[in-house]
């Protein structure tokens, strides 16, 4: 398995590096086919990759990002600057915005999958968990105009 997929991941608001980003190589079927940490520079490097087409996914409490597609028929190992739109907490839809849309994606995954968003991206009311306490907040916040979430 002669190829790499290697880059780096940065906040694009400020261009600062990312540490601990998780960088996933899918194959066409959703196999996962690499992993890899960015490192304290953003730096990532992906090995093992066969003649083929791959997904890049990125996983980060401190962003967002689109999901990359890699052409790696040709042989060639590949350079990815992965680009990560500044996330905030309440931002469940991942929009950029914090609105209904976002309350409703709560009330479903608390409620309805029994899968609540992550720590970092949920607990909008900042007491370590994420729970109905937080969908209120989010309830006030938007319709009642009170604190913004918060950013520790």
């Amino acid at each position: 398995h002669p190829l790499v997929v290697s880059g780096n991941t940065i906040l694009s608001n400020n261009n600062s590096p990312l540490t601990g980003v998780i960088v996933n190589a899918f194959e066409r079927d959703g196999s996962l086919a690499s992993a890899a940490f960015s490192l304290p520079d953003g730096c990532f490097y992906l090995d093992g990759l066969n003649f083929e087409s791959y997904n890049l996914a990125v996983t980060s409490t401190q962003g967002n990002a689109p999901t990359y597609a890699v052409d790696m028929m040709n042989g060639d190992n590949y350079s990815a600057s992965l680009s990560l739109a500044g996330g905030f907490r309440g931002d469940l839809t991942g929009d950029g915005n914090v609105n209904l849309g976002d309350i409703i994606a709560m009330v479903n995954a608390i409620f309805k999958s029994m899968n609540p968003p992550p720590v970092q991206q949920g607990d909008v009311n900042c007491d370590n968990k994420v729970n109905l306490g937080d969908i209120v907040y989010l309830v006030n916040f938007i319709f009642k105009g009170s604190s913004a979430p918060c950013n520790p």
